[in-house]
């Protein structure tokens, strides 16, 4: 069972500031609990075309909880624990929105030519079936 703590302030690195971080105490998790409790959120609006960052955002239900860039960069410390039907996605921890350039942006986790990474998407661009938002289900 591993220990995160969902309540750490999120890295800044090449960030201006954080805007907003969403909180959740402690977390204990095994990779059985990671495959069964951690959902990929997929809108309605992403199935049929795609969807603004911040009506995505209004679209999760409040049950669920969306992680924030903390359990990204756990994640990214911790490969072994990501699930295997992450690959070929574009999985979004918008519990954390950062600020560069002036612009509002929140980190994805993605599979590259080198392993396990993480980028940034504007918060304004749209976001489609291959984007979903990694939440907790109640």
């Amino acid at each position: 069972m591993k220990r995160i703590d969902l309540n750490k302030a999120p890295k800044i690195g090449g960030f201006d500031k954080v805007v907003s971080n969403v909180k959740h105490g402690e977390l204990f998790l095994n990779r059985e609990m990671i495959a069964s409790r951690v959902k990929l959120f997929i809108s309605e609006a992403q199935r049929v075309g795609g969807v603004g960052g911040r009506k995505l955002l209004e679209s999760v239900p409040e049950k669920n909880i969306v992680f924030n860039s903390v359990f990204l960069d756990w994640l990214l410390r911790n490969p072994e624990y990501i699930p295997e039907e992450w690959k070929g996605k574009f999985t979004f921890f918008a519990g954390t929105v950062f600020m560069k350039n002036g612009v509002e942006v929140i980190r994805f986790l993605y599979f590259g030519l080198n392993g396990w990474a993480s980028s940034y998407r504007w918060l304004i661009r749209g976001f489609h079936i291959n984007s979903p938002l990694a939440t907790l289900a109640a």
